[in-house]
């Protein structure tokens, strides 16, 4: 997953509206989450969020974030890359002067470092009152009363899943885009990957699980649905229940309502055409494609233990759009992993130039302790990582200039989301995931409207309001 495909409105922690009368409740305490990482955590988020409401605590309003007048802060982590604990420790470092200022708050850090650094993260940061891991949210409420019982920090984190993370109450920091986890953890063994050690093995949800939450989610107004995954393609493989991945979106789109499908992330290995055809044949799912190829070399594929080839690959993105001419895909790149030579790089660009992705999110190799590649041999030097993405990053600028330019002129149905910085402007995201600014009334935010694009740069598109659209794209 990705953290770097997602919106600045996703990435932030969702902020209370101010109370309507003048005496607002703090309940038990008021809470802010901090979220860094890909959109599992911010998922993730939403369910501390909703297991700390349930247990009588108060969500910041923008005010009380802005005047640290907070009670509660939640950093929820990531540790997919090297700088991954660089920027923990600096965040909790800040809030450590806070805390001097507030000896009453209190600090509590979840997510994957917490899962790989528990009791360093104690020791490190002894102002931090409760350490928690992914697999045990819902004991983020009994930690803090044992903090403030004890007056030290309290650690816990578990090995093993004992219930699945969409049994916990959820508060969605957006009403009209859901994500709905199908899945947690990952059973594949890619090298250069430190998941699978923080998110456990895969576990599969019931469909009929999945299907009754988003129902709940479309009754409740949402306009667009993510299914979340490590790799939503091996969905089912854990199941006793005779459904794949394809099954399970026809499933989807079948639930009454105008409301759009999404899903991530793929891996390749387990994408098939049965896969593609099942996109293209039903309307309610965007016709576009995260499926990360990583690197363009056999060799280099083989050493990350992706289990596919270039030409397997390719043939697949092929196959997709000889069915769906207007399928767009996205994709993910490393650059620069062990024993990746100059010739092994040619041949990524060679990928990049094949498929034309509109977007592809690219990375240095990032050593992570406890993966096999971090003690591969010929680690390739950070100078040439970094000269290596320089020139893959502006090949991939241009395509998406490219591709937002072939867009001009062109009408779409963007899904308004959140309030621009301009008074008036809103902005939106097109079935491409192409933000969209336009200038447009406010009650158009949570709708689903007719934009005609008239402007095109590298990162965003503006445009112009034709008529509502009540239609799924």
């Amino acid at each position: 997953m990705n953290e770097d495909m997602m919106t600045e409105a996703e990435r932030a922690s969702k902020l209370a509206e101010p109370a309507a009368n003048d005496t607002p409740t703090r309940g038990k305490g008021v809470f802010y989450v901090h979220t860094l990482g890909c959109q599992m955590n911010v998922h993730d988020s939403e369910r501390i969020a909703g297991v700390l409401e349930a247990d009588g605590y108060v969500p910041a309003t923008e005010e009380q974030y802005l005047n640290h007048d907070i009670d509660l802060i939640v950093m929820n982590t990531c540790a997919v890359r090297e700088n991954a604990a660089e920027r923990m420790y600096g965040t909790i470092g800040l809030w450590a002067e806070l805390k001097r200022e507030r000896p009453n708050l209190q600090i509590a850090v979840g997510g994957c470092m917490a899962q790989l650094d528990r009791e360093k993260i104690a020791k490190k940061a002894p102002w931090v009152d409760a350490v928690f891991g992914t697999k045990n949210i819902g004991s983020l409420p009994q930690l803090l009363d044992q903090a403030r019982i004890e007056g030290h920090a309290q650690v816990k984190v578990q090995e093993e899943l004992n219930y699945f993370p969409s049994q916990l109450p959820t508060d969605r920091a957006s009403k009209v885009s859901s994500w709905v986890a199908i899945s947690v953890g990952c059973n594949n063994t890619c090298t250069f990957c430190i998941v699978p050690t923080t998110r456990g093995k895969e576990h599969d949800r019931r469909p009929g699980d999945i299907l009754a939450e988003i129902r709940q989610c479309v009754d409740e107004g949402a306009k667009e649905v993510t299914l979340l995954g490590q790799n939503v393609n091996s969905y089912g493989r854990g199941l006793d229940e005779d459904v794949d991945f394809a099954e399970l979106l026809r499933k989807v789109n079948a639930i009454p309502g105008d409301f759009r499908i999404r899903f991530m992330t793929s891996h390749p290995k387990d994408a098939s055409c049965k896969l593609f055809d099942t996109i293209a044949s039903h309307n309610k799912i965007c016709n576009q494609f995260h499926l990360p190829f990583q690197s363009g070399n056999d060799r280099v594929l083989k050493a990350m233990n992706r289990h596919y080839t270039r030409e397997e690959y390719l043939k697949l993105a092929h196959y997709g759009r000889e069915i769906m001419p207007d399928l767009v895909l996205t994709s993910d790149v490393i650059v620069g992993f062990p024993g990746e030579s100059d010739e092994d790089f040619e041949q990524t660009l060679d990928i990049v130039r094949r498929v034309g992705y509109i977007q592809a999110f690219s990375f240095k190799y990032s050593k992570r302790p406890g993966t096999p590649a971090a003690l591969m041999p010929e680690q390739v030097e950070e100078k040439i990582k970094r000269q290596r993405l320089d020139i893959l990053q502006e090949l991939l600028s241009g395509m998406q200039l490219k591709f937002n330019r072939e867009c001009l002129g062109k009408t779409m149905p963007v899904l308004f989301e959140y309030k621009g910085r301009r008074a008036g402007q809103l902005v939106g995201r097109t079935p491409y995931m192409q933000n969209i600014h336009v200038e447009i009334g406010k009650e158009f935010l949570n709708q689903i409207v007719d934009i005609k694009v008239t402007e095109a740069a590298t990162s965003s598109l503006s445009g112009a309001c034709t008529t509502l659209n009540n239609k799924a794209s």
